[in-house]
């Protein structure tokens, strides 16, 4: 081979650019892919964190238990001892009962439970009472 003469380039190289070095290979497109990467996964946790914390809030903030007590009479409580017994109950925890309606007469008995509808707070309410005993302690839970 003379000097005139070059050699074949190999498929393994760059050819040479002007100046006779070979062509830099930026990293300016893999930075760039990892950084948009890396936002989209934080936009994907925090976009999770907020679901969560909406589907929580309506529904794990407000569902609380609550205990008090009512009159029995024949192994009954009737309207008129339940629904202020849950009054003071709501009351005692910063509630404001506007309206409570429970059934006539409910057994009383441990394990035994009642349904009731309220209104705290301008809000409507499901309240699950259930007696604890034959003398008519009970946990409520309002949902």
């Amino acid at each position: 081979m003379t000097s005139t003469e070059s050699a074949a380039p190999s498929p393994w190289t760059y050819p040479a650019g002007p100046g006779g070095q070979a062509p830099r290979q930026g990293k300016g497109l893999a930075i760039t892919a990892i950084v948009l990467s890396a936002l989209a996964l934080l936009g994907v946790v925090i976009i999770g964190a907020v679901v969560a914390f909406m589907i929580f809030a309506a529904t794990g903030f407000d569902n609380y238990v609550l205990y008090g007590s009512a009159e029995t009479s024949q192994g009954q409580v009737a309207e008129s001892a339940l629904e202020p017994a849950l009054r003071k109950a709501i009351e005692d925890d910063g509630g404001t009962p506007t309206m409570v309606e429970c059934p006539e007469t409910s057994k009383v008995g441990p394990g035994l439970s009642v349904i009731c509808d309220m209104t705290i707070d301008d809000i409507g309410w499901v309240a699950v009472v259930v007696f604890a005993d034959n003398q008519g302690e009970f946990s409520v839970a309002v949902y």
